[in-house]
């Protein structure tokens, strides 16, 4: 489709790409929070993010959702959320 990306601005540039799905692949999407999110005063950040989740990403989507909010909450500080955070894994299973 034409069009920005979602949440994107005018003045920001992208490379359009495109990928084939493999039988048993997943698409893990996620809101900014789950890597702006702090440890004692440290955000979570995309290393952390994919050493954390990457073990958790085998089985159905709705398990694994369960998850990685529950390994979220036990790396992050406790207290209420400044941000939403939101999970979407898509399992290709034709």
């Amino acid at each position: 489709t034409i069009g920005l990306p979602l949440g994107a601005k005018m003045a920001v540039s992208f490379t359009e790409s495109r990928i084939q799905f493999e039988p048993d692949d997943r698409l893990f999407l996620y809101t900014d929070n789950l890597v702006e999110a702090s440890i004692r005063g440290e955000p979570v950040g995309y290393e952390r993010l994919i050493a954390g989740v990457t073990p958790l990403l085998s089985g159905e989507p709705e398990g694994i959702c369960d998850r990685i909010f529950h390994w979220h909450a036990g790396i992050t500080d406790p207290g209420p959320m400044n941000d939403d955070m939101t999970v979407l894994v898509v399992h290709h299973d034709p």
